[in-house]
């Protein structure tokens, strides 16, 4: 009877296993590897998105960027130092060469372009080629740096693309995109849906509600640490800035298009629905610069220059009713800086206690003053003392007093790699150093490229420890294997390099 029992009792365990109970361990140990999953590739992205947009801009140049092809031709597109397009034009280098040649060199000395900025995509490796050839045999001072394009397409048949370049063609505001996103990587980026951004991994699979949470939390952290011209900027970079939403973006919007532009940072107070806690949680984020202050109280319409420190383009303000909404606001040379509203006081009593004119405010004079008045600790502790305020409110108004009021946090970061010729897989062998530009960064290793037909892939076992890199970081590297027939290049990485190589 027991035999029977113990028989019967192992039948009801198989047959409930192998009919329900391994299911459901599958299921639940599927599910929990999928989170997992999702968790890593969330994490990548949003790594690699940060880095992204907080690439080093390229200022005070003028770009001739290229969207290159073969059927539809190489799209050409010459932007100013403000990013704005002086001329657009579309060569066939593949097909008529020499004329192509002509154009090229042609726009290129006539508007001093100093920059080429390619993209990376279909036929980029035989414009590189047409390129590094130009530049060999005009001799032209000019170099040129690979640009990813990935959403430039996507944006270019926007209908926010419509309404910002009209009847373009969107073939040639791809190419418009992918030179400004060379000078402005941010400003130009924060258009496109950051799951075509060319980062990350897997992201096309995740949680679409989950992932745009992710993206708008760190453009807001982008936006809000580089700072925004309330003066300059659009509806659509003033909803990341942290404590404005669309609603308020667009209120301010109306209200500076029918008044003309901000005075001052309280003037945003005079914006309906900018109450006061809007205003403290926003007001430190915003910049307030006029280009012409003495006609800021004309009905004629003026330029809004463009700061290069802050996420701008030039625009046209509109004629509005100045004289009564401006008369009771004055210009604050303090709404130029990092300051908040709320240490205004504070900066004030600091520098009239150092005997400091308030008008040296983010002048060369300002910072050496500074740096005389306060360069050691007993000084720095005495104002402490003296102002009764603590370390990080008293070092955050010291660097925005002495900063120039263009100051960009994003200049001490990488800035693009710069090249002046080509080299292929032929020319690469095993052992030799090769430097290049990190494309993307993946669980289990790092792209880069080095200038050749491919991206090559750097293996975590090939990484050193304690040294991270993201995309626009160079590197350099040691080859470790070459196949041609795979297009697959395998590096190690030797070091990160320094900020000695940037583009003066």
């Amino acid at each position: 009877c027991s035999d029977s029992y113990r028989h019967f009792m192992i039948e009801v365990v198989n047959d409930a296993f192998a009919r329900l109970i391994e299911k459901s361990f599958l299921l639940r140990i599927r599910k929990k590897l999928n989170k997992s999953a999702e968790k890593e590739a969330l994490d990548v992205f949003v790594k690699n998105l940060k880095h992204l947009y907080l690439a080093a801009p390229v200022k005070n140049r003028v770009i001739l960027s290229i969207d290159p092809g073969f059927k539809n031709g190489c799209k050409i597109a010459l932007l100013d130092k403000n990013g704005f397009v002086l001329e657009t034009c579309v060569i066939f280098p593949f097909k008529n060469k020499l004329d192509s040649f002509q154009i090229l060199a042609g726009l290129i000395k006539k508007y001093q372009v100093e920059i080429v900025a390619l993209g990376n995509g279909t036929a980029c490796r035989e414009t590189e080629q047409f390129i590094s050839q130009l530049i060999k045999e005009e001799k032209l001072d000019l170099r040129y740096c690979i640009v990813c394009e990935s959403g430039a397409s996507v944006y270019s048949v926007t209908e926010e693309a419509k309404l910002e370049f009209g009847n373009m063609d969107p073939n040639l505001i791809s190419a418009v995109s992918i030179g400004r996103r060379l000078q402005d990587p941010l400003l130009e980026l924060v258009k496109i849906d950051a799951k075509h951004a060319g980062v990350g991994m897997y992201q096309h699979d995740l949680n679409s509600g989950v992932l745009q949470k992710a993206v708008d939390a760190v453009i807001e952290d982008c936006v809000s640490f580089i700072g925004v011209d309330i003066n300059a900027c659009s509806a659509q970079i003033l909803r990341c800035v942290t404590g404005i939403n669309k609603k308020h973006a667009d209120a301010i919007i109306e209200y500076r298009n029918k008044h003309g532009g901000f005075v001052n940072r309280e003037e945003l107070k005079s914006v309906k629905g900018i109450g006061p806690v809007t205003f403290r949680n926003c007001a430190g984020f915003i910049r307030v610069n006029i280009a012409n202050n003495s006609k800021m109280n004309t009905t004629t319409t003026e330029d809004v220059e463009t700061n290069s420190s802050l996420i701008t383009r030039k625009r046209k303000l509109k004629k509005g009713e100045f004289s009564s909404k401006k008369s009771k606001y004055t210009v604050e040379p303090l709404d130029k800086t990092w300051i908040h509203p709320e240490q205004y006081p504070l900066a004030y009593k600091l520098l009239s206690h150092l005997g400091v004119s308030p008008s040296l405010i983010g002048s060369k004079d300002m910072k050496n003053t500074l740096g005389t008045l306060v360069n050691t600790d007993e000084q720095f502790n005495r104002l402490l003392d003296y102002l009764k305020t603590d370390k990080e409110v008293l070092k955050l108004i010291l660097d925005g007093l002495s900063q120039p009021f263009d100051f960009d946090p994003r200049e001490g970061f990488e800035t693009p790699l710069f090249k002046t010729g080509l080299t292929s897989m032929t020319m690469l062998t095993i052992g030799c150093m090769v430097s290049g530009a990190v494309r993307n960064c993946t669980s289990f290793g790092v792209f880069v490229d080095i200038g050749v037909e491919t991206d090559a892939l750097i293996p975590n076992r090939y990484m050193l420890p304690n040294v991270l890199v993201g995309p626009g970081d160079r590197v350099e590297c040691k080859v470790l294997g070459i196949d041609t027939d795979r297009k697959r290049v395998s590096l190690t990485l030797i070091k990160k390099l320094s900020l000695e190589l940037r583009l003066q």
